[in-house]
């Protein structure tokens, strides 16, 4: 094996995420290659991240002799990928400091942290230096309109999108324009930027669907929610895991919780989200048997629940008077899940005994 090798291979193991398998072929690559070549490391962090190994992929990092600015930007990505967007800053300025140079990878790890962080500060001093240096990359002006709208400073995002005449715009940029409207729950403008869209005929993809759903839910009419879902299944993009969970988060708020059900069971790809959906769907419904079936089969399909699962299901319990199935649950959530309860599953079970 040659680091040709061990590059493909890694690569392999960072879309199969299977953390035994990335420390076995870590090990390997150490006892087969004397010295390892940076571009080789690189990947191992990366593998280590994919895998939400966060912590290995930094001890990787901080282990390595040799860097270059691709380590340092895989890091930085990798962080602010897992929710660590603080402690990339810290990186980036610690990059600076090795006078390793700042480039557009960079800049997108920033924007994403400035609008993980709804920080306008952190936002327009990278957007700052993103004009100081003349550093253009493709998507740019999308990255830079979600971190504004995120940031509520949605003015902001309207002047960069106005700034490209319409058919200079990608799709990315539409979205995230539709995207931040809704966000700010400007729900008519985000529907009159998606009429407009395919006025200069842009096609809707799955991402375009899943940002203007919520719009129809805070309209509490489904009539525009059925529209948009026909041209869903028309189009193909039904059958999409991120589109699926939006039409029944839209159907539920909207009050069709047979419509929710039926989007739900003819979605094929279905992940924790999509499940934690429909159990919070049924909740607000006053459905809670229905709820803990479903929490049940999710559990048998080997999906693990996360906080907001919890959340919900607890909710659920609470809607309906299921207290000793709630309490149940509650109690399982740390000795079986490894999920620590927080003051938001503390106030559910609050609520449930009242």
């Amino acid at each position: 094996c040659d680091e040709v090798t061990f590059l493909s291979v890694i690569s392999a193991v960072s879309q199969l995420q299977q953390i035994k398998l990335a420390h076995q072929l870590h090990a390997f690559v150490l006892k087969n290659l004397a010295a390892t070549p940076v571009i080789v490391v690189n990947a191992i962090m990366v593998m280590y991240s994919r895998c939400n190994f966060v912590d290995t992929s930094f001890k990787v990092f901080d282990n390595m002799s040799q860097r270059d600015a691709v380590s340092w930007n895989t890091i930085i990505s990798s962080f602010v990928q897992n929710g660590l967007d603080e402690e990339a800053l810290m990186l980036v300025c610690e990059m600076q400091k090795q006078k390793f140079p700042i480039d557009s990878v960079t800049m997108t790890a920033l924007l994403s942290a400035a609008s993980n962080m709804r920080s306008s500060y952190i936002g327009r001093q990278t957007h700052a230096y993103l004009i100081r240096h003349g550093i253009q990359f493709e998507g740019m002006e999308s990255y830079l309109i979600d971190m504004y709208a995120k940031s509520r400073l949605i003015r902001t995002s309207e002047l960069l999108f106005q700034q490209n005449c319409p058919s200079d715009r990608d799709l990315a940029t539409w979205n995230a324009m539709i995207a931040g409207y809704t966000q700010n729950e400007l729900s008519d403008k985000a529907i009159l930027i998606l009429r407009e869209a395919l006025v200069h005929k842009v096609i809707p993809n799955a991402v375009t669907l899943a940002s203007i759903l919520p719009a129809c839910s805070s309209m509490g009419s489904t009539t525009f929610a059925r529209q948009l879902h026909g041209f869903a299944i028309r189009h193909f993009l039904d059958e999409n895991v991120f589109v699926g969970t939006a039409l029944v988060d839209t159907y539920s708020k909207s009050g069709a919780i047979s419509y929710a059900e039926n989007v739900f069971i003819r979605t094929p790809e279905r992940n924790s989200v999509t499940y934690t959906t429909m159990i919070m769907s049924y909740g607000q419904h006053g459905m809670g048997k229905e709820a803990l079936a479903l929490y049940d089969s999710m559990l048998r399909c080997g999906i693990k629940p996360d906080a907001v699962t919890f959340v919900a299901i607890l909710s659920a319990c609470s809607y309906s008077g299921l207290v000793e199935e709630g309490l149940h649950i509650f109690e399982s959530m740390d000795k079986v899940h490894q999920v620590k309860p927080s003051i938001e599953h503390y106030c559910c079970v609050a609520d449930m005994l009242g």
